[in-house]
């Protein structure tokens, strides 16, 4: 899999692989994260052009944690915002300067596939967010807390607390959905 820009569509053996990954990387307290000489000398880009605080911190801390190279924006102090430069042209400098990955936040629906049918061959992007539509990083973040927490408790987790916006629930119903939600204990 190259671009994460729905859960929609994945098979099972996609989401438990994705799972098994996120799993390899996770970054425990007293730990850091796992190295993969596969991702040596890769360079990420997070592209924030919606506010964030969870998401992009998220992925900001695992970009360390993994020891790449990250480079953060945001719509303030983005061309795109302040000059018009478009999207592809921020894109376009971006992998010029050898971006490998763009991890993208924005409220505008379609923008990751668009740029994914765009970027060089190398590139990869991950969906942090996409208008009302998508958020596949959380509902897999949600996926693998379950995961986790049944391994170490046997317990089912259950949803509380402040309402979710519609892409993380959307997301986090289809994860749920292609695992089997009985077998999740959500």
């Amino acid at each position: 899999m190259r671009h994460l820009l729905t859960l929609d569509g994945l098979s099972r053996d996609d989401l438990e692989q994705l799972l098994d990954l996120a799993q390899f990387y996770y970054r425990t307290a007293r730990g850091h994260a796992a190295a993969d000489p596969e991702l040596a000398g890769r360079t990420v880009a997070n592209l924030f052009f919606e506010p964030s605080t969870r998401t992009r911190v998220s992925v900001e801390l695992g970009g360390d944690a993994a020891r790449r190279d990250v480079v953060n924006l945001d719509l303030q102090s983005s061309s795109r915002g302040v000059k018009g430069e478009t999207v592809l042209d921020t894109i376009y400098t971006l992998q010029a300067m050898l971006v490998d990955v763009f991890v993208m936040r924005d409220a505008e629906p379609g923008l990751p596939a668009y740029v994914a049918r765009h970027v060089a061959p190398h590139v990869s992007v991950l969906n942090a967010g996409e208008a009302h539509l998508s958020h596949p990083t959380q509902g897999c973040s949600t996926r693998l807390t379950i995961r986790q927490r049944r391994a170490t408790s046997g317990r089912s987790a259950w949803r509380s607390g402040r309402h979710q916006p519609f892409r993380v629930a959307r997301s986090r119903g289809r994860a749920l959905l292609t695992l089997g939600s009985a077998s999740s204990g959500w």
